[in-house]
């Protein structure tokens, strides 16, 4: 079996290549129009050349899997410019992928709730998973990228249910990039990974399986089970999963590292499944330098 790690976002290692220049709402609103426009448009074209550049370090790394940042072509759903205006680099960008054979995804936050019971919010959520789609079918990706998302809110609606079927229902609305694209992820609070497999039951997303948001919200399945039936989902896609490490004294926050410990788990629950490959992305503060760290740990106890 074949486990490519991959980091999220920001380079410990490279930080001149930065991906997620961006600015504030507050920010763009004190200035013209006009000049907004320029502005953003530099900062995305410059996070665009920054990643092309930054895939080709991960490459030397022997690191397949990266998640752009949320900002990578920044404010985008704020209309002061399109993605027309940054369409050569992002053929770029995806030809660099295409070529290192790295798989690429991203990680829209918290703020965007396709379950939501406020209808702005989910109008605003289905709006911009759609634009993240179509960045990414601009991108002309060979390995098909993930957008990861939660299920969402839990709290007013009657059952647990109700609140998984207002996500099929709100799936239903995207456009059909977002729908190949769109992975869901099991949390830490209100949906564990049952639930999850619930909704992939009725459209068919994959799972992806968080080693720790499993162990902060178990549900009926063991560790071993709910990540085998997450991984089954993907059919013939290449399955994503999450591991990181808790911060030692605050159990919901993510150390510098990764133990070795934790990959080993994931590692021997993930060999029950006979899958041939697997992107686990490490959660953690050191980001890349984490990579290599545990790719060393493995090496040294006879892994890869």
């Amino acid at each position: 079996m074949k486990i490519n790690l991959g980091y999220c976002c920001v380079s410990v290692l490279h930080p001149k290549l930065r991906c997620n220049r961006a600015s504030t709402k507050t920010h763009l609103e004190a200035m013209e129009q006009e000049k907004c426009h320029e502005y953003l448009i530099s900062k995305a074209k410059q996070n665009l050349k920054d990643l092309a550049l930054l895939l080709r370090e991960n490459k030397k790394l022997d690191i397949l899997a990266y998640r752009l940042p949320e900002q990578i072509v920044p404010q985008i759903d704020l209309g002061y410019y399109t993605l027309d205006d940054v369409q050569q680099e992002l053929e770029e960008a995806g030809k660099v992928a295409n070529q290192l054979g790295i798989q690429l995804s991203t990680h829209p936050s918290q703020f965007f709730v396709l379950n939501s019971l406020r209808d702005d919010v989910v109008a605003k959520t289905i709006d911009t998973i759609g634009l993240y789609a179509e960045m990414f079918s601009r991108m002309q990706l060979e390995k098909v990228p993930n957008l990861t998302l939660h299920v969402g809110v839990k709290n007013g609606y009657p059952k647990t249910e109700d609140a998984l079927d207002a996500f099929c229902f709100n799936y239903e609305r995207l456009n059909t990039p977002a729908k190949e694209y769109l992975v869901l992820e099991n949390d830490h609070v209100s949906f564990h990974i049952e639930d999850c497999l619930k909704i992939h039951d009725k459209i068919g997303i994959p799972i992806v399986f968080d080693n720790k948001h499993y162990e902060w919200n178990i549900g009926e399945l063991s560790y071993e089970e709910g990540l085998s039936k997450a991984v089954k989902t993907w059919g013939e896609r290449v399955p994503k999963l999450h591991l990181s490490t808790d911060k030692e004294g605050n159990k919901h926050a993510h150390s510098e590292y990764v133990d070795y410990s934790d990959y080993q788990k994931m590692e021997q629950a993930l060999q029950t499944t006979k899958i041939k490959e697997c992107n686990v992305m490490l959660e953690c503060k050191k980001k890349d330098e984490a990579v290599v760290k545990l790719k060393q740990e493995i090496q040294k106890n006879g892994g890869f």
